[in-house]
């Protein structure tokens, strides 16, 4: 089973507290996950968020956006590390999620350089568009991750999620490529993963012992298919 949020409950999934999954503007990581749209609309669907919703949105993202143009595309991946709207490292790679498809996206992100980070559909690498790389400023905040949304029952999208993982390293494209597959978290580079949540029914993070909590009622639904 995977989860269903609906954005008309308000549901989401938060993650441990304000200090877990803190990275920094210069800390390596990638974050992966799948995602099922039943009806792909106008907007964003935040897999995993740890910004501010009010004020400088300082924290870190990964995204699908849709039908909103930026550098030539209308519907993108993003990874956003931000302290500020002038202070910002945030690309994308151009791909269309269709609707009521289970669909693997991931992102790489090193150092505070947005030209270093790197963008996956379906296992592979997309070219990256770099929209802002002036980050120079910390990141961190008071903030707790959640999958859905951004700081609480913000900004929120009706999507379901499954299989949803963080390692503190930039994962390879053939690694990346294993997820997309249907190649479980826990087998690819666990040495490095730090967070991995199946979300099979149970609301477990198998790896770094986080509590996640579910806000609203979000619902299990059918799992995409993975190899165990």
């Amino acid at each position: 089973m995977a989860y269903n949020f609906t954005a008309a409950s308000s549901q989401y999934l938060t993650i441990g507290t304000s200090s877990s999954l803190a990275f920094d503007k210069d800390d390596t990581f990638t974050v992966a996950g799948w995602w099922y749209i039943p009806s792909v609309a106008t907007g964003a669907y935040q897999l995993l968020n740890k910004q501010q919703n009010s004020g400088n949105a300082t924290g870190w993202n990964l995204a699908y956006v849709h039908n909103i143009s930026r550098l030539g595309a209308n519907n993108w991946i993003s990874i956003n590390k931000r302290n500020s709207g002038a202070n910002n490292l945030e690309a994308i790679g151009d791909f269309t999620v269709p609707s009521a498809t289970w669909t693997h996206m991931a992102a790489s992100t090193i150092l505070a350089n947005a030209s270093d980070s790197k963008l996956y559909g379906n296992g592979s690498l997309l070219s990256t568009l770099v929209f802002a790389n002036t980050l120079t400023s910390a990141i961190t905040n008071v903030v707790v991750p959640q999958i859905n949304g951004r700081n609480g029952a913000n900004n929120l999208n009706s999507f379901q999620a499954a299989e949803v993982g963080i390692w503190n390293a930039a994962l390879t494209q053939p690694e990346i490529a294993s997820l997309a597959k249907g190649m479980t978290c826990d087998k690819i580079r666990p040495q490095s993963l730090v967070f991995y949540a199946p979300l099979i029914r149970d609301l477990i993070d198998q790896k770094g012992g986080l509590t996640i909590t579910n806000n609203n009622g979000a619902t299990v639904a059918n799992h995409p298919r993975v190899y165990a």
